[in-house]
């Protein structure tokens, strides 16, 4: 008698459905790197726009940047190209305090609300009480996003 030798359909679904599960614990944690990846350079880009910003301070009589002119202002003199969000490519938020004009808030919202950068940031606005044209965050706490256009779910700010 002439026997074939080969798997059978149910072995070949089982192998199939194994393959299927592997692959999909393999893309959660391709996700879960990308979104860490991702804030770390936000937290990477606010810094190195803190850096343009106290530079542009130093060479502008003690003041920062107005609204107005926003960190475009810092381009190409300050910082060779200002850093967006890469996820959607918008700008990060910024606001010129008006009394006194020699602070600023400047942050990020981060996709990931337990990323470490979040315990060393501000959590409270350096301008006056209730100043318009500060983060949409009226907290301006980890709790919420910097704006209400931003991807994130917490924001990181900092301010001089």
């Amino acid at each position: 008698m002439d026997r074939r030798r080969g798997f059978t359909l149910i072995e070949l679904l089982v192998v199939i459905a194994i393959i299927g599960i592997l692959a999909s614990l393999a893309l959660a944690s391709f996700n879960s790197a990308r979104l860490k990846s991702r804030d770390a350079r936000r937290v990477a880009d606010i810094n190195q726009i803190k850096v343009a910003l106290e530079l542009y301070f130093d060479a502008n009589a003690n003041i920062y940047p107005a609204d107005a002119d926003g960190l475009g202002a810092l381009d190409p003199a300050y910082i060779t190209v200002v850093p967006r969000d890469p996820v959607g490519n918008t700008p990060y938020s910024y606001h010129r305090c008006v009394a006194p004009s020699s602070k600023y808030h400047l942050g990020a919202s981060l996709e990931e609300s337990t990323h470490a950068a979040l315990s060393v940031d501000l959590d409270n606005t350096p301008c006056g009480a209730g100043e318009s044209g500060d983060f949409a965050n009226s907290a301006n706490n980890d709790s919420g996003k910097c704006n209400s256009t931003d991807s994130g779910v917490a924001c990181y700010d900092l301010s001089p």
